[in-house]
């Protein structure tokens, strides 16, 4: 059982939103990222001041709910890389991007040190240092803040691309 609240006129102005919680049962429910609670907020990143989603609401956000990730994320561009990472997903039999891995690096995330090992084989503390200057250690993870221009359409491929450099993977 699910229940999902919409945001709707709550957020302010160019922000809407939902919550969704999964009711637990071991009886019917697997421990499965899937079945997590998560919150999206929908805004343009034209219009919203990135720096302060990035030093005040993102970390205020994975405080509160004590995330183990929290992502920046772009419809369209996780519509294109679903089919693929579905047939990885179903080829390997894991989560390739919640619990036990990270599909796509995004330019504003939070992401713990179980993740960040799943996927890189270093954690936050290691990966911090390689690169203070976009990421900076932040309870048991990282907070990645690269660059990001609204205009452009690489952003989450370079950001992918920087993050998995740093560890060779």
């Amino acid at each position: 059982m699910t229940n999902t609240v919409a945001f709707r006129g709550k957020l302010g102005p160019g922000l809407s939103g939902y919550a969704s919680y999964a009711l637990r049962s071991n009886s019917y429910l697997q421990d499965s990222a899937q079945f997590d609670d998560h919150l999206v907020f929908e805004f343009d990143s034209a219009k919203v001041d990135l720096a302060v989603v990035a030093d005040v609401v993102l970390p205020g956000l994975v405080e509160s709910f004590e995330a183990y990730r929290a992502t920046l994320g772009d419809p369209e561009q996780m519509s294109l890389d679903w089919p693929a990472l579905a047939a990885k997903i179903e080829s390997t039999g894991r989560d390739l991007d919640g619990r036990y891995g990270i599909s796509r690096f995004s330019p504003l995330a939070y992401y713990d040190d179980s993740v960040l090992i799943a996927e890189l084989g270093i954690g936050g503390e290691e990966i911090s240092m390689a690169a203070p200057d976009y990421l900076r250690r932040f309870r048991s993870g990282v907070i990645v803040r690269m660059p990001v221009d609204p205009e452009g359409n690489d952003f989450f491929s370079s950001s992918d691309r920087f993050m998995r450099s740093i560890s060779g993977s």
